[in-house]
């Protein structure tokens, strides 16, 4: 039995632990009471305080209104006999026996003074200042409090009239100086007791702790004891000795004498384990051997199923790649290695970006990763037996999702496409050509039938004889038959616009007019041209722009015409509610969405969308209006900028048509005033 001798000794006992933190607890608690005391006792004494100081300055100014009142009465009755000397003895002989007032005054109604107790030599001349003026104003006993010259008093004014006629004013100013030092000897007072209670309470505070002290101490020895005892034996417990001490503390009812019952019976029980170990080890080998040959059994039927899985994904003729979550390469069939000329061996558990060098995948990758959507396709040039005539490969990603529905990484799989590209590339060129060469004569057609329907309506109208039922019947067909022919000739001849200009755009020669923008411009255009016909349609336009948007660069007219498209085609399956368009920055890149709340596409209608002359819904009832080029147009124009463009809908719930614009541009775009295509 192997036994330690590395057992720790004992710094800190918990006895001593319980007192330091039981005495923290208690000088914190009885800290906090006597603030808590001292902080309350002072808000009431303050309180107390300044309702004694308004009930003094109150007190203060009923005495001054009934004294001026009752002065006023006199000087009154003197002015009114013309006894003015009676009424100048009265003023100073009452403000001599009051302390409070400070002085007194006496004005007419013109600001000369009659009488001031406190300047004689304002006499008789007539006083101009702001106070003054303001108490010439008054025409009622006033109250007028002042601040000047470092004093603070208060002025009561106090009308005077002679046979209801003003005369004058009776001025008493009070200065404030003696109830501010009253206020101050309470406020010293206040403070005196605040510190007596503060010493009062540390004393008391003082006894409370040491008696505290003294019970913590005897309560921590006695539950400190029986604890040490438990020590000691389970040091002689790790060292192999099962015996019970005789003094063992196992009396005690409380949690304690539970725990040494419990210690102790846990070491009978585990001399006990060590023998059954003994018994158990014997018999460990055999189930040891058992369970190998099992796991051999169960790695041979993994390595199998494994190679049943590698045949299959072998046999597969489209390249197949798997990259887990954080983008690394785990699977790589033969086709996509000799696709994409590297091996599964080289590469495996390497980011894609080291593992595949082509930037279109990777960015396809990420896409599918960022927008967790399934279904995603893009197309990419590998070299072909000719350099003019290179391969291109359809590349299509799944998001993969283990047992609890959680992302686990992308599988792709890549088809050659060159043969279905070639032979779209020349049906495009073939329609092309068909539509060139259709222009010219439409125009002339569209030409003469307005000129025939001007003519119609100018010469041979007025002569027929709107009378006869047959005549104007048959006028009325010809004027609609005439509208008929105008309407599809310029639907037609928009068809073959939009095919010349896809047309254009495969083929490279489009002229683009790159240069810097700001992306709300763009949509505030293309927002005012659609907006009359989405009023006419009864829709709510809803317009969301995020602030400090930075500029794109591209063609202002082709980004305006995406977006018209993705509103026209909002309008056309929105029969109500509203279309949002929406432009806010993502990180290096401006996203743009047109969000409907009309019918919705199914999840098999999505990819086909942007797909020339594809066009969702029933062909001979409900098809809408269009060429089914405008979407696959905005395709060509959104990735020529370096953007994708996508769809996020449901049957029912509306649509979101969303593409992207990159912000950083490099000088070569400005120079060359055109961007590569990405894809």
């Amino acid at each position: 039995m192997s036994t330690r001798s590395d057992i720790p000794a004992i710094r800190w006992s918990i006895k001593w632990k319980l007192i330091a933190i039981i005495t923290i607890l208690i000088v914190f608690l009885v800290a906090t009471l006597t603030f808590m005391q001292v902080s309350s006792q002072k808000r009431i004494m303050e309180r107390e305080l300044n309702n004694r100081i308004v009930l003094m300055k109150e007190n203060l100014i009923e005495r001054g209104k009934s004294f001026i009142i009752n002065l006023a009465q006199q000087v009154e009755n003197d002015i009114a006999s013309f006894n003015f000397s009676g009424a100048i003895d009265v003023v100073k002989k009452s403000v001599s026996n009051n302390r409070e007032i400070q002085y007194a005054m006496l004005m007419d109604a013109t600001g000369k003074v009659i009488v001031h107790t406190q300047k004689p030599d304002l006499v008789q001349t007539a006083v101009t200042g702001v106070r003054d003026r303001e108490a010439l104003k008054q025409k009622k006993l006033t109250v007028l409090n002042y601040h000047e010259n470092n004093e603070t008093g208060v002025e009561i004014v106090q009308p005077i009239q002679i046979s209801t006629e003003p005369w004058g004013v009776l001025r008493l100013v009070y200065n404030l100086a003696l109830l501010e030092n009253e206020i101050e000897l309470f406020r010293r007072q206040i403070r005196e007791e605040i510190n007596m209670m503060i010493y009062q309470s540390i004393v008391t505070a003082a006894g409370i702790l040491g008696i505290c002290l003294v019970i913590v101490f005897f309560l921590s020895t006695r539950i400190s004891k029986p604890l040490r005892y438990l020590t000691e034996y389970a040091r002689k417990l790790s060292k192999g000795d099962f015996s019970i001490p005789a003094d063992s503390p196992r009396r005690s009812k409380d949690e304690v004498g539970v725990l040494s019952e419990t210690f102790f019976k846990m070491s009978s029980d585990l001399r006990d384990s060590y023998k059954k170990r003994e018994e158990y080890s014997k018999t460990l080998e055999d189930k040891v051997a058992e369970r190998t040959v099992e796991l051999k059994k169960a790695l041979i039927d993994t390595a199998e199923a494994r190679d049943r899985i590698d045949g299959i994904v072998k046999s597969v003729a489209d390249g197949l790649v798997v990259t887990d979550i954080d983008n690394r390469v785990v699977l790589m069939n033969r086709t996509a290695e000799d696709l994409l000329g590297v091996r599964l061996n080289e590469v495996i558990d390497q980011p894609i970006a080291l593992a595949i060098q082509d930037e279109i995948i990777r960015d396809g990758i990420r896409f599918t990763l960022e927008k967790k959507q399934s279904g995603y396709e893009f197309d990419f040039a590998l070299p072909g037996n000719e350099p003019k005539h290179p391969r291109i490969m359809c590349a299509r990603t799944s998001v993969i999702y283990d047992r609890e529905a959680r992302q686990a990484g992308i599988v792709i799989i890549i088809h050659d496409v060159t043969h279905e590209r070639e032979v779209d590339r020349m049906k495009t060129e073939f329609i092309s050509t068909v539509a060139h060469e259709l222009r010219t004569p439409l125009t002339s057609i569209l030409g003469f039938t307005k000129i025939i329907k001007k003519r119609f309506a100018e010469a041979v109208l007025p002569k027929c004889n709107i009378a006869d039922k047959q005549i104007n019947k048959a006028t009325a067909q010809i004027s609609e038959d005439l509208d008929i022919i105008i309407v599809e000739n310029q639907r037609l001849t928009s068809l073959i616009n939009d095919v010349l200009d896809i047309a254009k755009m495969e083929a490279g020669k489009t002229e683009w007019k790159m240069e810097p923008l700001r992306v709300p411009d763009i949509v505030e255009r293309a927002v005012s041209s659609m907006s009359a016909i989405i009023n006419q349609k009864g829709l709510t336009l809803i317009k969301d722009m995020g602030s400090d948007q930075p500029e794109v660069f591209g063609d202002r007219d082709r980004l305006i015409q995406v977006i018209i498209n993705l509103l026209s085609n909002a309008v056309k399956f929105t029969h109500y509610g509203s279309i949002t368009c929406r432009a806010h920055k993502l990180d290096s890149e401006i996203k743009i969405s047109v969000i409907d709340t009309g019918i919705g596409l199914s999840e098999e209608d999505r990819p086909k969308v942007f797909e020339k002359f594809k066009q969702i819904g029933d062909t001979l009832t409900d098809k809408p209006p269009g060429t089914g080029l405008g979407l696959s147009i905005c395709k060509h124009i959104v990735e020529y900028h370096g953007g994708k463009i996508w769809v996020e809908s449901a049957l029912g719930t509306g649509s979101t048509f969303s593409f992207t614009l990159p912000i950083h541009y490099t000088n070569d775009m400005l120079s060359n005033g055109a961007l590569k295509d990405s894809l």
